[in-house]
């Protein structure tokens, strides 16, 4: 998909990456803002949300400048799906038959394989998705080995940047959504801070085997 959007003329519609330039200190007064509107929705465990914002104040200051360091400065862009993780995969038994939700976005393809190859559903319920996660980047970097190899690299850097700056979830009462669904977003917020942490306290060794699985040029001489 990747490699045929790549010729589609840039879509006017532009993915924020807050990720990539948003203010640090605007995402940390966001969790107060969150915590405020949690509030006045009268949200279930407000003890718990209180101590999941702390959390992420503290994740912001410690680790959003040192995870930007390690970007490349020039990542690609060009047009996306800019919706493609799991609910917009149409799967038979472990085929993938159709993708939805197509909105179609300038954005950065790092940034969507970042996205599906650490969706929360997986990191955050199977004890599998490191071996998940490189192996979908390995195969990705041997299927489109245009995109430069810096920006397939830094896929899960941008990941998890992409986490610590989003805040979907976290309250739902604004959105009016019907009790299911509502339920459903609550449970992917959970998802989310369970990646989160995952992702932090695996990084290092992740990014080691990232580097060393991921095909080179040179692997096919």
């Amino acid at each position: 998909m990747h490699r045929v959007l790549a010729a589609y003329p840039l879509p006017r519609r532009v993915q924020s990456s807050r990720w990539r330039t948003g203010s640090v200190q605007d995402a940390v007064a966001t969790c107060s803002r969150v915590l405020s509107s949690a509030r006045r929705q009268g949200h279930g465990d407000l003890a718990q949300l209180r101590d999941q914002l702390d959390q992420r104040r503290q994740d912001l200051r410690n680790h959003v400048d040192r995870l930007r360091a390690g970007l490349p400065e020039d990542l690609v862009e060009q047009a996306l799906h800019e919706g493609f993780t799991r609910p917009n995969m149409l799967v038979l038994t472990n085929v993938v038959t159709g993708i939805i939700g197509f909105r179609g976005a300038t954005a950065f393809p790092a940034w969507e394989l970042g996205r599906a190859a650490l969706d929360p559903r997986t990191v955050a319920t199977s004890d599998q998705w490191p071996v998940c996660a490189t192996a979908m980047v390995s195969a990705y970097r041997s299927e489109n080995p245009a995109l430069p190899l810096a920006d397939v690299l830094a896929c899960f850097r941008i990941a998890l940047l992409y986490l610590l700056f989003s805040f979907s979830g976290a309250t739902t009462g604004e959105y009016g959504l019907p009790q299911e669904a509502a339920v459903e977003l609550k449970r992917h917020w959970q998802d989310r801070q369970t990646t989160i942490r995952r992702l932090l306290d695996n990084f290092d060794n992740l990014e080691d085997v990232l580097n060393t699985s991921v095909p080179r040029p040179w692997d096919h001489r």
